[in-house]
């Protein structure tokens, strides 16, 4: 981020709902902090598969133990599959920033939009459709039109067979109707 925001346990001035936004903060979008960005997230793949490995290893060891283990490897190979999404999708769009946090001081909205195209399309990128969650969506729209523009178009990158379970998700399909990409 371009400067610390205080502690998310505060008291926020305003809800979200009622605020403008005007100082929002966000990564810094630079090129050369772009390219240690996804170096760091691809390192970061690599290390969580040998932290699921040490876990299923320590598993082994006893029974009491390898619930323990097993059910957090199971969460560190959920991460990873996520993380391997993302990655596909920054290829597959041929993505210019990646991994942009951003976060309200003024009434605490948070998040990050994971992928920004050439063409300036801001995605949200879900391994599979039903970890989709429309308040999420919601939050990138507004910080899109923010830090982008305000026609900054924002989507969401789910794989192939998901855009039904997608759009059950929102009561308004007119929401993300058009905005749903399988890739």
């Amino acid at each position: 981020m371009t400067k610390k925001v205080k502690s998310p346990n505060l008291k926020y001035r305003k809800k979200p709902e009622d605020c403008d936004h005007k100082n929002l903060k966000w990564t810094e979008l630079d090129k050369n902090k772009e390219k240690r960005r996804r170096d760091k997230k691809k390192v970061k793949v690599d290390q969580s598969w040998k932290k699921c490995l040490n876990n299923i290893k320590r598993g082994l060891g006893g029974l009491v133990n390898a619930a323990v283990c097993f059910a957090r490897a199971h969460q560190i190979e959920n991460k990873i599959k996520g993380d391997a999404w993302e990655n596909h999708v920054v290829e597959d769009t041929n993505a210019k920033w990646t991994d942009i946090e951003y976060q309200c001081p003024d009434c605490g909205l948070k998040g990050d939009i994971d992928v920004v195209t050439e063409n300036g399309i801001a995605k949200e990128c879900k391994a599979s459709a039903g970890l989709v969650k429309p308040s999420q969506y919601r939050k990138n729209v507004v910080a899109a039109k923010i830090i982008f523009g305000p026609n900054t178009p924002v989507h969401l990158a789910v794989p192939k067979g998901g855009k039904q379970e997608v759009l059950n998700k929102f009561k308004d399909i007119k929401e993300v109707k058009g905005k749903i990409q399988e890739h």
